[in-house]
């Protein structure tokens, strides 16, 4: 009998732990765990795949990821391309992990510059603080699900999320308004969605997912003369060789913006400011 009680009392103990402990999620990429983290707070651990060098392109997880995912209750998924290959056939051995589609529903755009590694769709929605805003609704489900215990607290900080993002999107439009239809060029098509939100337009140097060749790189550069580019964004993910190159032709500086950076609203803040100080 007092064994019975003793194994009750550890089973009702690891219970009570296991209650107050923070729920694990892995997200793909640093934006989306900026937007977990701000949700959760110190009820969820916030596990990000992709490292700050990572292609999302090429990334494949690692055992240490592997080990990562096995801890999660959750992995909400952003539409890169590395999840399509690999959410499934993780999912097949850790079947009660629950894949979170952050992008169901939501608008898509053809990338420019063709196929570039990720397919004909442009996945890189959370560059448009109005579609990241529509991310964080499923976010804010998943965690209320995993953690009810938590789900007002979830809800306050989702809410405050959503309105730091409405004045993100409207301080970025304030910034860009004067500057409505001039263009810019990126090495890898990440700004298309941005661009959109803020009726610019992007010339990407990489064509279906390459340096292009000689002929397409020399349209590309008349074309980017044509509309007096002034700027050229780079990221650390993508070669600068061409880039440098081109940067060369035209006269142009070239700026590192990373779309997936993990300082959102101050990351998005500095591409406008960047790209306003160029159209003057």
């Amino acid at each position: 009998m007092a064994r019975l009680t003793a194994a009750l009392l550890l089973m009702l103990f690891v219970s009570a732990a296991r209650a107050g402990a923070p729920v694990t999620v892995a997200v793909s990429i640093a934006p989306v765990a900026w937007l977990a983290g701000e949700i959760g707070g110190a009820d969820v651990t916030v596990v990000t795949l992709l490292g700050p060098n990572d292609s999302p392109a090429t990334y494949a997880p690692g055992p240490r990821d592997l080990i990562a995912l096995g801890d999660a209750r959750a992995w909400l998924l952003a539409g890169v391309p590395f999840e399509s290959a690999w959410a499934a056939r993780i999912q097949a051995d850790r079947p009660d992990l629950m894949l979170i589609d952050l992008t169901a529903g939501l608008p898509s755009r053809p990338t420019d510059g063709g196929n570039a590694g990720h397919g004909a769709a442009d996945p890189h929605r959370w560059t448009d603080p109005a579609l990241f805003t529509r991310m964080a609704d499923p976010v804010l489900q998943t965690l209320a699900e995993l953690a009810p215990e938590h789900a007002d607290e979830f809800r306050r900080r989702h809410a405050a999320v959503v309105s730091a993002l409405a004045d993100l999107d409207q301080e970025l439009a304030r910034t860009l308004a004067p500057h409505a239809g001039r263009s810019f060029m990126a090495v890898h098509p990440s700004w298309g969605y941005f661009a959109d939100a803020y009726d610019l337009r992007q010339i990407a140097i990489e064509q279906d997912g390459h340096d292009p060749g000689p002929k397409s790189l020399a349209e590309v550069i008349d074309r980017a003369r044509e509309e007096n580019v002034r700027v050229l964004l780079v990221q650390r993910q993508f070669s600068r060789r061409t880039a440098e190159a081109v940067a060369a032709e035209l006269d142009a500086r070239l700026v590192a913006a990373d779309p997936l950076a993990a300082d959102y609203g101050p990351s998005l803040r500095r591409v406008a400011k960047t790209l306003a100080e160029s159209f003057e």
